[in-house]
C-alpha cells in the first residue's frame, strides 16, 4: 500500500514537471534557395556566418595558407547578401573558428571562442536585434562549422537582459540541402552553386572587406545608441578603421532629413563599441513625426542598422518609376563615351565602338508624369581609364568627382536628401560610386542592381527591361542656378546657368558649345544668349543674364546647344548647333518647370546684400561667447504701405530659437519706400550644431512669406552637413530642410508621457504585404506606473490617417499555459489515483497518461500568434511581447501607420511607415 501511494506521488510530480520543460526544438536543414527565398521575406530572419572574420571579409581561412590572402576560390568567396524590407542586408559575423581548427573539430576553437559567442549572441538579445524566436540560417564554408555551431546553441541557454528572460534559440536552421555537413557541399560552397547574391564576392580589384557590423536602438525617449560588432579575427587582418558613427533625423516618410548627431572616434578594439547621443546633451530636435537611420562607415563602405549595406540595391524599373514621379534622379557614372552611346569593348584602358547596337550603347531616359518632360541621367564618370588601372573602390578621378557633385548640389539640382539612383554598365561601379557618394555625404543612395549580382545590373538590365533609353550623342549638361526653383523674393535680374562637362581619357575634347539661352515665360523666343564655348578642361563652368520680369508669377528655362567643328572637332570653328538640352540635362522642348515669384513690394537682404540665398552662417564660436551681429533688411519698394508685416517670432516663442537671439525692429507695416531691421545673434552654450529658420510674412500680393536661414557650430565642432571628407562650402539650407519648422515646444507638465512605440509590422518600405494585415509594435512603458490604451492609425497614402482604438490584453508568456495545464493536469491525476478504487485508479491512470502525452505532443509544436483584432503577440515577429491589431485593407495600395499610446493624460506617437499591400 505504501509503495503504490508513492508511486502516485512520483506520477503526480513526473506530470506536472514534465510539462514545466521546455519544448524541444532541432537543427533544420534547409537549401540555399529555401534560406534565401525565407530571408527576402521575413525582415527579422538573420544569417549567422560562422566562418571566420577572415573569411567574412574575403580572405582564406587563416589556417589554409598565409592569413590575409584573398580568397581566388569562386566555389567558396564572397558573403550573402538579399534584400528584405527595402534594404539590402549581410550575415552577422558568429565565427566557430577564429584563427586554427581544433583537434575536436565538431567543436568552437577553444573555451575564449565560446565565451565570444556567446557574448555577441547575448549582445544582440540585449540589444533587441534578435530575440529567441528569430528564425536564424546558419552557413559556413561547406556546412560543416554551421552544423555544430547549431548544435551548440540549441544545447546551451542565453540571457536576454532586455526583457530578463534566460531561455534557448527555437528556429535554428542550417544551410545545407541534403543535410551531410561532412560531404562538403552546403554553406557557401551551394550558396555560390546556386548563383544567389552576395557582397562583392572576390572582385579583381581585390578589395572584398565588409562595412562595419552596425545595429541601433531607440530608448523612446531622447537617448539613440549605434552599436558596432566586431568579432575577433586572426592575426592576418584587422578591421578598418571606423571613421563616421552617423545618426540621421528625417520627416515621417524618410525624404528630407539631416545628420543630427555624429562621432569620429573608432571602435575601442572590444567585442562590442557602443556610440551614444543623446537629444538632451547633444543637442538636436526630434521633431514630432519623424523617421531615424544610424550608419556606421569605414573605407570599404557604410552599414546601416541593422546590419545592412548603406547602399540599397534596386530595380531598374524601380528606379525609372521612382524619377518619373519626381522621388529622385538617376546619375550615370559610366564614361563620358558609354553615356554617350558607345559600347566598351575593353577596358584599362576603355575601348569603344561607337556605332555598335549592343545594349550598353544607350544612355537612360525618363519622363516626369509632373511635367512631361524627357529627362536624361546626370554623367559623372566614376572610372575614367587614361591608359592605366583603375582604382577599382575609388573614382580614377576624386577630386572631379567629388567637385561635379558639389557644383550639382550648390546648383540645386540635387541636394543631401535626394535620392540617388547610381547607374553604370553591370551594377558593379555603381555600387562602389555609391559608396563614396555616401562618404560625401549623400543620404539616399541606390545601385540599380535588380538581381544583386554586381553583374546583370545597370544599363544592361534596363535594355532588358525595355525601359526607354537614347541612342545618340546628347547636348552639354546643362543646369539652371538661380534664382532656386520656387524662389519668391524681389526681382534680382540676374540669372546663373551652369554647365558640367566631365574628364574623358586619352586627352579627349568635348564638342564647342554654340550658345546658351535663357527663357522667361516664352519658350519660343530667348530673352538672352550667350555664344561663349566652355573652357576645355574647365569641370563646371557659368554664365550669368540680366533680366529683370515684373511682378508677379513667372515660369523660366535655360538651353544649351555644341556640335563638332570642321575641320578640327575641337577646334570649334565651324561648329554648328547640332546637339540640344535643356535644364536638368532635360531632352525636350523646354518647357517652363522653374517657377519664379517676383514680388509687388517687399524685398528682404541678408547681411551680405544677397536676395536669392538668404542665409547667415555665423560660423564657429567658443561655448559662453556672443558674435557679432548680423542684420537681415526688410525693405518696401513699392509705392504704397506694407502691411501684414511679422516673423515667426510670434508664432513661436523666443526660447524655441535658441541659442540664436533675434530683436525684430520692423513694426507690423511699412512705409513706401522704407525699410527695418531684424538683429541676429548667436550664443553657443552647448557643442554642437545648430540651425533655424526666421520666416517673413506680409500682405504682398506675390511674395506673403519669404525664409531666411540661420545656422552656426559651438565648441569646435564641425558643421553636421559637412563630412570628414568634403570640405566645400555647402549650403546651409540643406541643413535646414528638416529643422524648418518641425520642432514645437512641448508643453510644460508634472504628468511623465508614456514611450513611444516602435513599429515592427509592417516593416517601413514593405510591399505584396496580405490584405488581411496584423499591425505590430512594441508596448510603451510609463514612468508614473498609467495605464497605456493604444490607437492604430492607418490610410492610403496621400490621406489623412484615420485612427482606431485597441483592446487590451496581457503580454503573453510564451509556455505559461503549457505549464499551468502540466500543473493542473498533474494534481487531478494526483486526486483521481489517490482518492479511488484499485479499478478506478487503473482506468485513471490510463486516461491520465492519454491527456498528458496529448498535451506533451501539443508543448513540442510551436507556439503561433492567435490574435484577431488586438492583443500581444510573443513570436509572430521575432520580438517578444508585441501589441498587435488586425485589419482587412484594399490589395495593390500604399499605406500609411503610426501607433499613438495615451496614458490618459499625455500621448507619445511612434514614427510614421509605409507599406503596400499585394494583390491577394
Amino acid at each position: 500500500m505504501r509503495s503504490k501511494k508513492l508511486f502516485t506521488v512520483f506520477l503526480a510530480l513526473a506530470g506536472l514537471f514534465l510539462f514545466a520543460l521546455p519544448p524541444a526544438y532541432a537543427l533544420t536543414d534547409v537549401s540555399a534557395t529555401t534560406a534565401y527565398n525565407a530571408l527576402q521575406s521575413d525582415p527579422t530572419a538573420v544569417i549567422f556566418d560562422t566562418r571566420s572574420v577572415d573569411e567574412y571579409n574575403g580572405l582564406i581561412p587563416p589556417w589554409t595558407g598565409t592569413p590575409g590572402t584573398i580568397d581566388t576560390n569562386s566555389a567558396y568567396n564572397g558573403t550573402p547578401k538579399w534584400r528584405a524590407g527595402g534594404k539590402t542586408k549581410l550575415p552577422i559575423s558568429l565565427p566557430f573558428w577564429r584563427s586554427a581548427v581544433p583537434a575536436d573539430t565538431t567543436q568552437l576553437q577553444d573555451a575564449a571562442q565560446e565565451t565570444e559567442v556567446r557574448n555577441i549572441l547575448e549582445g544582440l538579445l540585449a540589444r533587441g536585434v534578435i530575440d529567441f524566436n528569430t528564425p536564424i540560417y546558419l552557413l559556413c564554408r561547406t556546412a560543416w562549422r554551421s552544423h555544430y555551431m547549431g548544435i551548440w546553441i540549441e544545447t546551451n541557454t542565453f540571457y536576454n537582459a532586455k526583457t530578463g528572460v534566460t531561455a534557448t534559440f527555437t528556429n535554428l536552421y542550417d544551410i545545407d540541402a541534403d543535410g551531410d555537413p561532412s560531404n562538403g557541399a552546403g554553406g557557401m560552397e551551394e550558396w555560390n552553386r546556386s548563383t544567389l547574391p552576395k557582397y562583392m564576392g572576390t572582385s579583381w580589384s581585390g578589395y572584398t572587406y565588409t562595412p562595419p557590423i552596425v545595429f541601433a536602438e531607440f530608448d523612446g525617449n531622447t537617448t539613440f545608441t549605434v552599436s558596432v560588432l566586431e568579432p575577433t579575427p586572426s592575426a592576418g587582418f584587422t578591421w578598418p578603421t571606423v571613421n563616421r558613427v552617423s545618426l540621421q533625423i528625417f520627416d515621417s516618410n524618410g525624404l528630407k532629413g539631416s545628420e543630427v548627431a555624429y562621432s569620429t572616434s573608432d571602435t575601442t578594439g572590444a567585442l562590442w563599441t557602443d556610440y551614444t547621443f543623446d537629444a538632451s546633451t547633444y543637442p538636436f530636435d526630434i521633431p514630432l513625426s519623424y523617421t531615424w537611420r544610424a550608419y556606421a562607415a569605414n573605407n570599404p563602405g557604410w552599414g546601416l542598422a541593422n546590419n545592412s549595406l548603406g547602399v540599397t540595391d534596386i530595380s531598374a524599373a524601380a528606379a525609372k518609376a521612382d524619377a518619373e514621379a519626381g522621388k529622385g534622379v538617376i546619375v550615370d557614372v559610366r564614361t563620358w563615351a558609354e553615356h554617350q552611346g558607345c559600347a566598351d569593348t575593353g577596358w584599362n584602358p576603355f575601348t569603344y565602338d561607337c556605332a555598335s547596337t549592343a545594349p550598353n550603347a544607350r544612355s537612360p531616359q525618363w519622363t516626369d508624369t509632373a511635367t512631361g518632360v524627357v529627362h536624361e541621367a546626370i554623367n559623372v564618370p566614376f572610372w575614367i581609364s587614361d591608359g592605366g588601372a583603375t582604382t577599382g573602390w575609388l573614382p580614377d578621378d576624386e577630386t572631379s568627382f567629388t567637385n561635379s557633385f558639389n557644383a550639382l548640389k550648390q546648383a540645386g539640382v540635387i541636394d543631401f536628401n535626394t535620392r540617388l539612383y547610381v547607374l553604370c554598365k553591370s551594377g558593379y561601379r555603381s555600387y562602389w560610386a555609391g559608396v563614396y557618394l555616401k562618404k560625401l555625404g549623400f543620404r539616399n543612395v541606390y545601385n540599380v542592381d535588380g538581381a544583386d549580382t554586381y553583374a546583370s545590373g545597370g544599363m544592361l538590365e534596363w535594355y532588358a527591361s525595355g525601359l526607354p533609353a537614347n541612342t545618340d550623342f546628347h547636348g552639354p549638361q546643362v543646369y539652371a542656378i538661380s534664382p532656386a526653383d520656387g524662389y519668391a523674393n524681389a526681382a534680382t535680374g540676374q540669372f546663373k546657368v551652369g554647365i558640367l562637362e566631365v574628364p574623358r581619357a586619352q586627352g579627349k575634347g568635348h564638342p564647342c558649345v554654340t550658345n546658351v539661352d535663357l527663357y522667361v515665360d516664352n519658350f519660343g523666343t530667348p530673352v538672352a544668349t550667350s555664344t561663349t564655348d566652355t573652357v576645355e578642361g574647365t569641370l563646371w563652368t557659368e554664365y550669368t543674364f540680366t533680366n529683370t520680369p515684373a511682378a508677379g508669377s513667372h515660369t523660366w528655362n535655360v538651353r544649351a546647344q555644341s556640335g563638332w567643328g570642321n575641320p578640327d572637332p575641337y577646334g570649334c570653328a565651324g561648329a554648328l548647333p547640332t546637339y540640344t538640352m535643356w535644364n536638368s540635362h532635360a531632352y525636350s522642348d523646354g518647357p517652363g518647370d522653374r517657377s519664379l515669384g517676383v514680388s509687388t513690394q517687399i524685398a528682404v537682404t541678408d547681411s551680405v546684400g544677397t536676395t536669392d540665398d538668404l542665409e547667415l552662417n555665423f560660423g564657429d564660436l567658443n561655448l559662453g561667447s556672443t558674435s557679432t551681429t548680423q542684420t537681415i533688411t526688410v525693405a518696401n519698394n513699392g509705392g504704397s504701405t506694407l502691411t501684414g508685416l511679422s516673423t515667426s517670432l510670434t508664432t513661436y516663442s523666443a526660447v524655441s530659437f535658441l541659442p540664436f537671439t533675434f530683436t525684430n525692429n520692423c513694426g507690423s507695416s511699412l512705409g513706401a519706400g522704407a525699410n527695418c531691421t531684424i538683429d541676429v545673434t548667436f550664443s553657443p552654450t552647448k557643442a554642437g550644431s545648430f540651425g533655424k529658420i526666421l520666416r517673413i510674412n506680409s500682405d504682398d500680393a506675390t511674395v506673403p512669406q519669404v525664409a531666411v536661414a540661420v545656422c552656426g557650430t559651438g565648441g569646435g565642432t564641425a558643421p553636421r552637413w559637412v563630412t570628414a571628407t568634403d570640405t566645400a562650402d555647402l549650403s546651409d539650407s540643406d541643413l535646414l530642410s528638416l529643422l524648418s519648422d518641425c520642432a514645437v515646444p512641448a508643453a510644460v507638465s508634472s504628468n511623465s508621457a508614456p514611450s513611444a512605440p516602435t513599429l515592427v509590422a509592417p516593416e517601413d518600405g514593405a510591399v505584396d504585404v496580405s490584405t488581411d494585415v496584423t499591425f505590430a509594435w512594441t508596448p510603451s512603458s510609463d514612468a508614473d506606473g498609467d495605464d497605456i490604451s493604444y490607437q492604430v492609425c492607418y490610410a492610403p497614402d496621400g490621406e489623412d490617417l484615420v485612427c482606431h482604438d485597441v483592446d487590451g490584453g496581457d503580454v503573453a508568456s510564451a509556455g505559461k499555459g503549457v505549464l499551468y495545464a502540466g500543473l493542473g493536469s498533474g494534481l487531478l491525476l494526483f486526486g483521481i489515483v489517490a482518492a479511488g478504487s484499485d479499478r478506478r485508479r487503473k482506468l485513471a491512470l490510463l486516461v491520465g497518461m492519454t491527456i498528458l502525452t496529448a498535451m506533451f505532443l501539443v508543448s513540442c509544436g510551436k507556439n503561433t500568434d492567435t490574435s484577431s483584432t488586438g492583443g500581444t503577440s510573443t513570436d509572430s515577429y521575432g520580438v517578444s511581447g508585441l501589441v498587435t491589431y488586425s485589419a482587412t485593407l484594399d490589395a495593390d495600395t500604399t499605406y500609411n501607420w503610426k501607433v499613438i499610446a495615451s496614458d490618459g493624460s499625455a500621448t507619445a506617437e511612434s514614427g510614421v511607415a509605409t507599406f503596400t499591400t499585394g494583390g491577394n
